[in-house]
C-alpha cells in the first residue's frame, strides 16, 4: 500500500499531467471547433474565414476567447514559480494569449467596433493582436525546444514505450512545424500567393503542433488513470 506522501504525490503529479493534456487537446480542438459551429450550427459563413481571429467577429467568438484565454491562463500560471526560461516563455505565451483574445482584428465590413477599439482605434488594437499573435507562436516553438532538451536533460519521459531520443525529436520536429507555419504565413502574405486562406492554414498547423507538444509531456495515461 502507497503511504500517504507518496499517493499526495501521485495525485499532485496525475493532476499537473492532465493540466498539460488538456491544455494540448484544447489547443488542437480549437480551429476545427470554430469552422464546425460557425458553418453548421450558427449559420455563420459557408466556407471557412480567413484567419482564426476572424471568427472573433462571427458567432462563436465565446468559444474563441474562452479557449485562449483558458489556454493562456494555465500557460501563465504554469511553473509559476519557478524562474527558469520555460517559465519565461509560458508566461509570454499565455499574456500573448489572453491579448488576441481580448484585442481583435479589424472588423468586417458593416459590423460594429467592439467597444475597445471605439476607445483605442481600431488600427490600434488590430496591432496588438498582430505582434501578440507573433509573440505567442515564437514563444510556443521555443517552449517545444525547451521540451526537446528537457527529455534528455532531465527525467525520463513518462510513457516508457518510447525512448527520450524519440520525444527529444518529436518536440523539436513540433518546433519546426510551429516555425514552418510562421514562415508560410509570412511568405504567402507577403507576396500574395495561395494567401486567401494561408493565415488560417499556418495558424491551424501551428496551434496543432504546438497542442501535440503539450499533450505529449502530459500523454501518461498510466499515471493518469491508475496511479
Amino acid at each position: 500500500m502507497p503511504e500517504p506522501d507518496q499517493t499526495a504525490n501521485q495525485l499532485r503529479t496525475g493532476s499537473f499531467l492532465l493540466l498539460r493534456f488538456v491544455v494540448g487537446l484544447l489547443t488542437i480542438a480549437l480551429p476545427p471547433l470554430l469552422i464546425l459551429l460557425d458553418t453548421m450550427f450558427l449559420e455563420g459563413s459557408p466556407t471557412a474565414r480567413g484567419s482564426l481571429s476572424a471568427y472573433y467577429h462571427s458567432g462563436v467568438r465565446d468559444i474563441f476567447v474562452g479557449i485562449l484565454v483558458v489556454d493562456g491562463v494555465f500557460l501563465i500560471t504554469y511553473k509559476v514559480f519557478e524562474r527558469t526560461l520555460e517559465n519565461i516563455l509560458t508566461m509570454a505565451a499565455g499574456i500573448a494569449a489572453i491579448t488576441v483574445a481580448l484585442f481583435p482584428t479589424s472588423v468586417p465590413v458593416g459590423m460594429a467596433l467592439v467597444p475597445l477599439q471605439e476607445r483605442l482605434g481600431e488600427g490600434t488594437v488590430e496591432t496588438i493582436h498582430y505582434i501578440a499573435a507573433a509573440t505567442l507562436f515564437v514563444s510556443a516553438a521555443l517552449i517545444s525546444v525547451q521540451f526537446a532538451r528537457e527529455e534528455l536533460d532531465g527525467p525520463h519521459h513518462p510513457d516508457q514505450s518510447f525512448t527520450p531520443r524519440f520525444w527529444y525529436r518529436f518536440h523539436y520536429l513540433m518546433s519546426g512545424v510551429i516555425v514552418g507555419a510562421i514562415i508560410f504565413v509570412a511568405v504567402t502574405q507577403g507576396f500574395g500567393v495561395l494567401d486567401r486562406f494561408s493565415i488560417l492554414l499556418g495558424e491551424w498547423v501551428g496551434l496543432w503542433a504546438f497542442g501535440a507538444s503539450w499533450m505529449a509531456k502530459g500523454s501518461d495515461v498510466r499515471r493518469l488513470f491508475f496511479g
